[in-house]
């Protein structure tokens, strides 16, 4: 279970000093992994090795743990779980912010080094133990090893993240300063609804006081009063949702009223899929996440789909470049193809599926970009001067289907933003 790891380092022309000491960090993170990456295949090897030698059949299992690439191509559709949970209310679901840094990083790998150096003290005592005694050792040790390689997985997840993202940002500062500044600003908002929704008893007086004080270290909440939170909070949700709703509709969008009750959106959508049953369960489940009764009203979409023949068509389970074979299909309309390595969409045009496994909600959320809808969340930073910089992203709203392509539902102000900026068809 040979597994290689590829490293992308950026240069440009010209580099500023920060930029250096990304590329310091970076190369500093790379050694590091190297030499953490041959530790983990040297215990392979010695576990695999003992496993030749006590229970070969054991050896046949762990074989089989080896990552199988998933083919894709032409034709090849996803396994969907076709189950529509995200629809059910729930509990608020708190924003967090997660980092990816190079310090992180390499602690990542230094938490990982006593389980290294444990897993090849119980390979070595394998050969002093009852032969009668070696087998459950065996089996743990690749249950063991299993998580060691998962982690290893995370880590080089990690690198390629901070490889792509921090060269970008440094090239591009004023945008991700103000990024950075909205990625505070919904930190902020949920200190602020934590402090509302604390009772004033006794019990959380302390609370309350470390969280008001903690508030009034932000920047901009440096003055505030305790009986201009609630406005505070008001104001500040409104500048973080107009960020999201930045969404330009596809001409192809056509308003209808249904009647005096139902209003919808009629979606028209080429496909040269084969496979109906897929096509079925797709325009259904579409239809009912994208489905709001609000105000005493209901607000829908209506998919058209309809089947397209391209001229220049790849053979079934072949690689091609999707956009040029999207580039053969009618303008009026959004695409749903195949060929993908992974299922992504491009706002207002095309969605390309992928073989991997996906739900019905990710679907709705790639749906959402033919729409016009963009991935809503922000992505900011922190200078960590010779260590590069600390990658911030949040989901503002953890709910809303943009947001969070498994969890998130679909709200009335979905539809408000995109009737906005639409002209309405009468019938």
């Amino acid at each position: 279970m040979k597994i290689f790891f590829v490293f992308f380092i950026f240069y440009f022309s010209s580099f500023s000093s920060a930029s250096v000491a990304v590329l310091t960090a970076e190369q500093q993170t790379a050694s590091m992994f190297k030499n953490y990456s041959e530790n983990v295949e040297l215990i392979y090897t010695e576990l695999l090795n003992a496993l030749k030698a006590e229970a070969p059949d054991l050896q046949e299992k762990f074989a089989v743990e080896k990552p199988k690439e998933v083919p894709h191509g032409y034709q090849i559709l996803p396994t969907v779980d076709w189950k529509i949970e995200s629809l059910k209310a729930g509990p608020r679901v708190a924003a967090t912010s997660n980092t990816y840094s190079w310090p992180k990083t390499q602690q990542f790998m230094k938490w990982e080094k006593p389980k290294i150096e444990d897993f090849e003290s119980r390979i070595k005592i394998l050969p002093k133990l009852e032969k009668k005694d070696r087998r459950p050792v065996l089996e743990k040790l690749i249950s063991d090893f299993k998580e060691l390689n998962s982690t290893r997985v995370l880590i080089d997840n990690h690198i390629k993240h901070n490889s792509f993202w921090q060269p970008i940002i440094l090239k591009d500062k004023p945008r991700f300063d103000r990024l950075t500044k909205l990625h505070d600003s919904v930190l902020l908002r949920e200190d602020l609804l934590k402090y509302e929704a604390l009772d004033s008893d006794s019990d959380n007086s302390s609370k309350k006081i470390d969280l008001f004080q903690k508030i009034r270290n932000y920047s901009i909440a440096s003055h505030i009063k305790e009986d201009q939170i609630s406005d505070f909070e008001k104001k500040l949700s409104k500048i973080i949702f107009e960020q999201n709703s930045e969404t330009t509709p596809p001409t192809f969008l056509h308003q209808v009223a249904k009647s005096e009750y139902t209003t919808a959106i009629e979606v028209p959508l080429y496909t040269d899929i084969e496979n109906k049953e897929f096509l079925k369960n797709f325009k259904l489940a579409i239809e009912k996440i994208w489905h709001v009764e609000a105000r005493e009203k209901t607000f829908e979409i209506s998919l058209k789909i309809k089947p397209f023949h391209p001229k220049k068509v790849p053979a079934r389970g072949k690689d091609f470049k999707i956009d040029d074979h999207v580039a053969q299909f009618p303008k009026d309309g959004g695409v749903l193809t195949t060929g993908a390595s992974a299922t992504y969409a491009i706002t207002g045009r095309f969605i390309a599926l992928g073989p991997h496994a996906v739900t019905a909600n990710v679907l709705a959320h790639e749906f959402g970009h033919i729409l016009g809808f963009i991935d809503t969340y922000f992505r900011g930073y922190k200078d960590l001067s010779s260590d590069g910089l600390e990658i911030e992203e949040i989901v503002p709203d953890p709910m809303d289907i943009m947001c969070s392509p498994g969890t998130g539902r679909v709200f009335l102000r979905h539809f408000e933003i995109l009737f906005s900026k639409m002209k309405p068809t009468k019938i």
